[in-house]
């Protein structure tokens, strides 16, 4: 599989993968479209494992987790990015997951996500919708 950049990642178009700010350890979101550019904007980076790490294209900072791996953990911009696997599941459609130890922790809305957009690291079974992954012209 070949991911090209930059690229938009969203929930059914509606919700995108947001970086609210650079700073350290702020959340990442899924949010209505955002008219400021590059905030919505990711760059992936392939690794020779196969896996990706998740930029956003303005504030230059990667999608990562600012404790240890668990499960329900925010995402969070940080320097040091985290390996997730893109496992295509359609046409455009993608999971994001990372694997600790032996469990994968799927890119999710967080669990209290009716009160706020976060974004997490989930189990499988709270993942419920697929990323779609579009490039930007």
């Amino acid at each position: 599989m070949s991911l090209e950049s930059p690229v938009q990642i969203s929930f059914s178009g509606q919700k995108i993968l947001t970086m609210m700010t650079g700073d350290s350890d702020s959340p990442v979101y899924a949010t209505s479209a955002n008219a400021k550019p590059g905030k919505q904007t990711w760059n992936l980076h392939k690794q020779q494992d196969n896996t990706y790490h998740l930029q956003n294209q303005l504030f230059h900072k990667y999608i990562g987790v600012a404790t240890s791996l668990h499960p329900n953990v925010t995402a969070v911009a940080t320097e040091s990015p985290i390996d997730f696997v893109v496992e295509s599941t359609g046409r455009d459609t993608y999971k994001l997951y990372v694997t600790n130890d032996s469990e994968k922790l799927y890119l999710y809305l967080a669990p209290d996500w009716s009160h706020s957009p976060k974004v997490a690291l989930v189990r499988e079974q709270d993942a419920k919708d697929h990323w779609h992954i579009k490039l930007v012209a």
